[in-house]
């Protein structure tokens, strides 16, 4: 015995199929996981580095919004740059991320600014 669910409205059902089956061949056709290992789906970030700051009020390294960056040498560029303009107690460095987490991968640069 089979049961068929009608819900409500045909018309949206019907929709709902018609994109499940589109997604559907779009992924036979263009799949999203191509080259990744194995047949499971997952984000991989290579050579990713961000600008990370630090003020004596934070307990933790934060990321700089905005300084996400695939270059390792243009974040450190934007380090130095934040840091002849950031004040004497804020500390920045260059950092990678990787699936364990952050690393701090450039020197400590502490801003050059007296408050």
């Amino acid at each position: 015995m089979s049961v068929r669910l009608q819900g409500r409205s045909p018309k949206v059902r019907e929709a709902l199929l018609n994109l499940a089956r589109a997604i559907r061949d779009e992924n036979a056709t263009t799949p999203l996981d191509r080259g990744l290992v194995g047949s499971r789906s997952a984000t991989r970030i290579e050579g990713a580095y961000a600008v990370a700051w630090k003020t004596p009020d934070q307990d933790a390294w934060g990321l700089m919004p905005g300084s996400l960056l695939h270059d390792f040498e243009a974040v450190c560029s934007q380090v130095q740059a934040l840091a002849l303009a950031g004040d004497a107690e804020t500390q920045y460095s260059a950092v990678k991320i990787e699936r364990s987490g952050l690393i701090l991968v450039g020197e400590i640069h502490w801003g050059v600014k007296e408050l």
